[in-house]
């Protein structure tokens, strides 16, 4: 008996090319923020330094949006990786329950990508921008406030150097239970 059309729909869009595909989406979207991040923090800087009037500085700040938007590219990435490796923890749609997360940690663990201090830092950091100023002004609970950024690298150097290798690995299509193709990126 053929499978149904939402089965075929769901297995072809869960397959590690779409997660790869998301994920630079996610990724060009950030990219796209980026010279807007250094000028707020051009701007913070010359104001802390006394250079700059104190009107001058934007209370918008679109840093936390970009930080978001990289965790949840690198999220994309490692959860391709992991289907990529267990085809069986997606069906219909749905994620197996030891993916269903954000812990950009864990799931660098299960897809088994090591993470260098200043990776480990960079997940840090974004995991709880994605989990809190992304979406709202304060956080579900005090544990997941981020006080402070701290020092780990520069983050596009360390998300490149997550993205780049994993990327290209996620071209693969799942057409049907027993056909797959790779896509070229």
């Amino acid at each position: 008996m053929p499978e149904p059309k939402e089965h075929q729909y769901f297995r072809m869009h869960a397959s590690p090319f779409f997660w790869g595909l998301k994920a630079a989406e996610l990724r060009h979207a950030a990219e796209l923020l980026w010279p807007e991040c250094e000028r707020q923090l051009d701007a913070i800087i010359k104001r802390v330094e006394g250079k700059e009037k104190e009107g001058e500085v934007s209370m918008i700040s679109t840093f936390h949006i970009y930080g978001a938007l990289l965790g949840f590219s690198v999220e994309c990435l490692f959860k391709g990786k992991i289907i990529l490796e267990d085809q069986t923890l997606i069906s219909n749609g749905a994620l197996a329950r030891k993916v269903q997360t954000h812990d950009l940690r864990k799931l660098a663990r299960i897809a088994k990508v090591p993470l260098s201090q200043n990776e480990d830092i960079f997940c840090d950091q974004v995991q709880r921008m994605m989990e809190t100023e992304f979406r709202y002004p304060i956080p579900k609970s005090h544990d997941m406030r981020v006080e402070g950024i701290q020092l780990g690298g520069k983050w596009p150097d360390v998300f490149e150097g997550l993205y780049d290798p994993l990327h290209p690995q996620l071209n693969l299509l799942i057409q049907s239970r027993t056909r797959s193709v790779r896509v070229p990126w």
